[in-house]
């Protein structure tokens, strides 16, 4: 039995990595690459959830290969690179979740995370991102221990998900000001906070469910 489980497994892997392939062959430039830039003054939640639910109204073949397609953009080195290898992280932390008995680890290829006011990472591990409630609130006051660039880095991240984490089962959809409210409220109550977020910090998430621009 379990060597018919792999063994189905294993083909509807290959079923999907031969689906996606397709789509990166045919489909058109990434509208990903739109997509505003991951700082707190531009970052707003409505853009990424839009995002993701355009994705998953394509169905995950598609989806994957729009993303590895921002990936592929990321590899090109100029002003954008950056921006593309951040996008392409926060929209796997959104639509892949962790299989059972698998590792999803965070997109290391940007280097360690400095959480706002908590700079153990480890505390937050969907970073650049914590979701609540379907609201994607953009954490990462910047990165340390960057290593050397690889033009591979964003495209290898979203095949790992592809292969060894779970399509999520969240459906993404805009939120109202009073439910984003709600989500955001909850963020500010995290016990994971330490030392706890100062006014400042709270305004620069605040903004971010603002309306975009």
């Amino acid at each position: 039995m379990r060597v018919l489980v792999y063994s189905i497994l294993a083909v509807t892997v290959g079923v999907s990595i031969g689906l996606v392939a397709w789509h990166i062959q045919h489909a058109p430039a990434s509208f990903l690459t739109e997509l505003p830039s991951c700082d707190y003054e531009n970052y707003k939640v409505d853009s990424y959830i839009q995002a993701a639910a355009r994705l998953q109204q394509m169905g995950q073949p598609a989806a994957v290969g729009q993303l590895i397609k921002l990936a592929k953009a990321a590899a090109i080195r100029n002003k954008q690179t950056e921006l593309n290898e951040e996008r392409t992280a926060i929209l796997c932390r959104m639509l892949f979740v962790q299989r059972k008995g698998a590792l999803f680890p965070g997109p290391n290829y940007l280097g360690s995370p400095c959480i706002l006011s908590d700079r153990n990472p480890t505390n937050w591990p969907d970073a650049p991102i914590e979701l609540v409630d379907g609201v994607p609130f953009y954490l990462v006051a910047g990165y340390s221990n960057q290593e050397w660039w690889v033009d591979i880095a964003a495209e290898s991240y979203v095949r790992y998900c592809l292969t060894n984490c779970d399509w999520s089962g969240v459906h993404y959809a805009l939120k109202s000001m009073p439910e984003k409210r709600r989500a955001l409220n909850k963020l500010f109550d995290s016990p994971r906070w330490r030392p706890a977020l100062d006014p400042v910090e709270k305004d620069l998430l605040v903004q971010q469910i603002g309306p975009v621009e």
